[in-house]
């Protein structure tokens, strides 16, 4: 039995493994009941063919014919009674054992998605990973190739090396703070004011926008208090930002709002390139990137990342886009507990 299931694959053969324990413990069940039926049945046989043979009126002492009779019926009764045991035993082995199989198949499944989702998550961040420290090596290894490079040459080896370093420990930030949001490490959840986060932050990418000659217009409620963490908070932020900012051309709009109607809510709209009805439903996913075209200029993880930081702040971010004329991102959260 061994050497069957070590050709198995494992899931398979945990399955079994499984199901066998289950079938086993019913077993048990079974083998416990049907003795304690069959003991109770037995002491109350003779009573049963005493009172179908004489009704209420037994007499005190029977014939050696009488006696031999109701010696029989005894013994037929049991047996009958035995086998009606061992079949309803049987019958219910089997279909247990196969209800054993099911359960445990539903048992496992969790276990074998949350495997698959780490296994494809490892492979995704190995290749992310694996573009930078290429960058890197090949900017290195054209710098030590030749004796005759200029002042000029090893600057922009430094500055290939120093952007890539940039986007590594990004990288590597992004898959810490994602993975200890999935592992379920959450934070210090407290009132703060998500007006004056949003504000602070739209402040810092002013700069950016108009350099990149793109409206950033502001409309945010004061005071509009949530329980959350400030920190995550101004990274959901920053994120959603930095993404507008990407993929609106320059002269395009921006506009970040913060409301609590119905309940406290950030809002990012842009004048971009929009994102595809097909595609919208993957872009919460790790390493997915819609457009193509910007794939140098991220990993794909932040919108993982935003929807984490929801998911632990008890709400919810959503997406409404239309192709050329712009998405519009939408973060509510549930009302500040008193």
């Amino acid at each position: 039995m061994q050497n069957f299931l070590q050709y198995l694959p494992p899931f398979t053969r945990a399955r079994l493994i499984l199901s066998g324990w289950y079938t086993f413990i019913l077993l048990l069940i079974l083998i416990a009941f049907s003795v304690a039926l069959s003991i109770t049945y037995n002491n109350d046989v003779t009573r049963i063919v005493l009172q179908q043979d004489f009704g209420n009126h037994v007499p005190r002492t029977l014939s050696k014919v009488e006696l031999r009779l109701v010696i029989a019926q005894v013994r037929a009764l049991r047996s009958t009674s035995r086998l009606d045991i061992i079949v309803i035993d049987i019958i219910t082995i089997i279909v247990g054992g196969g209800l054993s199989f099911l359960l445990a198949g539903k048992t496992l499944q969790p276990i074998q998605k949350t495997l698959h989702s780490q296994k494809v998550f490892i492979a995704d961040a190995s290749h992310e990973l694996k573009s930078p420290v290429t960058a890197i090596q090949s900017a290195c290894e054209v710098a030590l190739r030749s004796s005759k490079k200029t002042n000029e040459d090893y600057r922009e080896v430094l500055q290939t090396v120093h952007e890539q370093t940039l986007r590594l420990g990004k990288l590597i930030n992004d898959l810490l703070s994602l993975s200890v949001l999935e592992s379920g490490g959450t934070k210090e959840l407290k009132p703060c004011s998500l007006s004056d986060i949003a504000q602070k932050e739209c402040n810092n990418m002013l700069p950016i926008a108009k350099k990149a000659k793109i409206n950033l217009k502001v409309n945010i409620e004061p005071n509009v208090i949530i329980t959350g963490n400030p920190e995550s908070l101004q990274k959901i932020v920053i994120i959603l930002l930095d993404n507008a900012l990407k993929f609106t051309p320059a002269h395009g709009k921006i506009s970040v709002e913060v409301n609590q109607r119905p309940t406290p809510t950030l809002r990012i709209r842009d004048t971009g390139i929009g994102i595809p009805a097909e595609k919208q439903k993957d872009i919460f996913k790790r390493f997915y990137q819609a457009d193509s075209s910007h794939a140098g200029q991220g990993a794909g993880l932040g919108l993982s990342l935003a929807e984490a930081i929801m998911q632990e702040h008890k709400g919810r971010i959503s997406v409404e886009s239309t192709p050329s004329k712009g998405s519009i991102f939408s973060c509510s959260f549930p009302k500040k507990q008193v």
